[in-house]
């Protein structure tokens, strides 16, 4: 998680520089993190040099013409309408094309529906998959229905509805896996994305990057629960990215060196996790101190 870039280098790598192989059956589990890789970077990517380059249009993301023209061939269609129509959703929404974002949730509806009666549904695994998906069509439902109704007299009041629903949907098992998280604050930040893109005015803009702010920091705080320190680190530098104050950082910061710094016994190890880090005198007085009252 959070490591995108690194993993869609890695399934171009597999197939040879060549990403036609992906339609082979032989690298069908590729073809999956390729698809989802690259919906996981739907703002830009990290080359192999680690620069970062947003997406423009001059520069699209990739998996946009992929899938293009997977649509145009039989076959390929036929493989990712069957087993991508949320990652086709997803896309679509992300091209602000309304009536195939709606066809594709339809279709992931059915898709889901028909592993509902399969007798290996309820594998935990299968099922948090599904769950997730669930949740995140549905969310994506409600935020086309807001947009199209974006110059209605009523549409603050259905963006602040949406808005108020998703701050009652996060995971209440403290145990929900990271990824199930990671999933449902994507989607959010793409809708979110794509409501500032067609608003005509900037009347979503506060609130749009105060509710991206807070998604992240949300993800941060279950991920320093279940100890994915990789992906605290990750979601607090989104939630920054979206003006998370140095005070609110900083407090988070701590908490994640400190509980880092606890599950390792060793002296040593802990003296080389913050020369690692960087911290400065000042910090490790207080990263002690924080540690001493726990």
């Amino acid at each position: 998680l959070g490591s995108w870039s690194d993993l869609v280098d890695n399934v171009v790598d597999i197939s040879d520089n060549n990403i036609e192989n992906l339609w082979n059956d032989s690298k069908k589990d590729m073809l999956k993190y390729y698809i989802r890789g690259y919906i996981k970077l739907h703002q830009g990517f990290y080359d192999r040099e680690k620069n970062y380059h947003e997406w423009n249009d001059n520069n699209q993301n990739p998996i946009i013409e992929f899938l293009e023209n997977a649509l145009k061939d039989n076959n390929k269609r036929e493989i990712v309408n069957l087993n991508y129509p949320y990652e086709l959703s997803v896309i679509s929404m992300m091209e602000n094309n309304i009536n195939q974002t709606k066809y594709y949730i339809y279709q992931t509806y059915e898709k889901i529906f028909k592993s509902l009666s399969n007798s290996n549904y309820f594998t935990n695994s299968h099922h948090l998959m599904n769950a997730s998906q669930i949740q995140s069509i549905l969310e994506i439902s409600e935020a086309i229905d807001f947009i199209e109704n974006i110059n209605s007299d009523n549409a603050k009041s259905m963006f602040n509805k949406m808005l108020s629903k998703w701050n009652t949907r996060y995971p209440s098992d403290n145990e929900t896996p990271i990824d199930y998280w990671f999933d449902i604050c994507e989607n959010r930040e793409i809708i979110l994305n794509l409501i500032k893109k067609v608003s005509e005015s900037d009347t979503y803009d506060e609130k749009v990057v105060d509710q991206k702010k807070n998604i992240w920091l949300k993800c941060s705080k279950a991920a320093l629960y279940l100890k994915n320190f990789f992906v605290v680190a990750s979601c607090l530098s989104k939630s920054k990215s979206y003006g998370l104050s140095k005070l609110e950082f900083s407090y988070e910061a701590i908490k994640y060196i400190v509980t880092e710094l606890k599950i390792l016994k060793d002296p040593n190890e802990r003296l080389k996790k913050i020369v690692s880090l960087g911290i400065s005198l000042s910090g490790l007085y207080k990263v002690i101190l924080t540690l001493y009252f726990l």
